[in-house]
């Protein structure tokens, strides 16, 4: 999402972001942006910062934000201000588009490297241990917690319940059914912010589908945990 006032600034980071794969979506940097943030859940937006770094930042009125860059005015204290405000990024508003796009890239491989899962809704912060969905704070316990961010690394890959076992318990020399117990657990949890993502697989272990039909799931699903 690219939230810039300035049209030509904007049309033209629009064009070169898109080229590289993005989807994207410009519009003025005017009015709440909270209500399209929030309904689009982006995975980055960048906004341009003409005055305060931390009310600009505020504005964007989300709980659980988005990776966020800032386009700032060539003034090295206006870098370091928005810096300071929690920005993950800074750019100057006069920086080439090729820039300001790399720039975008490494705070997305970053966020990637630093332990930081976005799914759809779902985002799953490794270092601070934390997940949210739809911007509301899920509680999950240690075991819940290493169960989904399995399915999280796996997205769509049917896992084995003893696959599981190995990878959330540390070996599969265990009743199975200690994993159907967790499963559930989970879903219980995820569900109160939206609808299933972890599916059963029939005679198989349980698969996490972020983007699929209702159909897609249904055909190959137990309607029960």
């Amino acid at each position: 999402l690219v939230l810039v006032d300035e049209a030509e600034v904007r049309r033209r980071l629009c064009s070169r972001l898109g080229s590289q794969g993005h989807l994207v979506l410009g519009d003025a940097w005017q009015g709440d942006p909270a209500p399209i943030v929030a309904e689009m859940r982006p995975d980055l937006v960048v906004v341009s910062v003409n005055g305060d770094a931390v009310e600009a930042l505020e504005r964007l009125g989300v709980s659980t934000r988005p990776l966020v860059v800032a386009l700032v005015a060539g003034d090295p204290l206006a870098r370091a201000a928005a810096l300071a405000a929690g920005f993950d990024d800074v750019a100057g508003i006069a920086d080439h588009p090729v820039e300001v796009a790399a720039r975008i890239e490494g705070v997305l491989a970053r966020s990637r490297r630093h332990g930081r899962i976005l799914l759809d809704d779902l985002v799953v912060d490794l270092d601070e241990h934390a997940v949210a969905r739809d911007g509301h704070i899920i509680g999950l316990t240690a075991t819940e917690f290493r169960l989904l961010v399995t399915f999280a690394r796996h997205p769509r890959q049917v896992l084995t319940k003893r696959q599981l076992l190995v990878a959330v318990w540390g070996y599969d020399d265990y009743d199975v059914n200690v994993v159907e117990a967790q499963v559930s657990a989970l879903r219980r949890k995820l569900e109160l912010w939206g609808p299933r993502l972890v599916y059963t697989v029939r005679g198989v272990g349980y698969v996490l589908r972020p983007l699929e039909s209702a159909q897609d799931r249904s055909a190959t699903s137990t309607a029960t945990p």
